[in-house]
């Protein structure tokens, strides 16, 4: 997904969304760990099975697999996390932001689409319970400053 794809403001679709995790592969990954929430950014894969009816009651439901360090924190993490990843293109005036959430466990034998390297113990999966975005219309700033990150969202 680039800037000129989509240059009015809005809501993502679910399919817009999914091609977003589908194209990125770095997001942040935010988790709970000893009470408090940590946000870290993250290398990630989406299930190339998921599509846009995968949330829908009765749906297969979405995966994103992780892959972390054996001996950091989100190798240990179980239960709530998200994801969030956005991109900036400031010669169009448009960003995307989008977040998805749901559970993050240990990855079972079987369940690694067979394209992904390593064994399954490698990895940890978030089952996604939910999945957002917004596509924002921003305006360049002075040509000295830069731009400006002040987005209007026009419904």
């Amino acid at each position: 997904m680039t800037g000129t794809d989509h240059p009015v403001a809005g809501e993502l679709s679910v399919r817009e969304c999914l091609d977003a995790l589908r194209t990125e592969r770095v997001a942040r990954l935010g988790v709970i760990t000893e009470g408090r929430p940590l946000v870290v950014p993250f290398r990630y894969l989406l299930d190339p099975r998921a599509d846009s009816t995968a949330l829908e009651p009765g749906g297969p439901g979405v995966r994103v697999f992780v892959r972390p360090s054996s001996d950091g924190v989100v190798s240990r993490s179980d239960g709530p996390a998200c994801l969030e990843l956005d991109a900036v293109f400031e010669a169009d005036g448009v960003a995307w932001s989008v977040i998805a959430s749901g559970r993050l466990r240990p990855t079972r034998p079987g369940e690694l689409p067979a394209a992904f390297e390593g064994p399954a113990e490698e990895w940890r999966t978030i089952e996604l319970a939910s999945i957002s975005g917004r596509r924002f219309a921003g305006h360049p700033a002075q040509p000295a400053s830069g731009f400006s990150v002040e987005w209007q969202v026009l419904d």
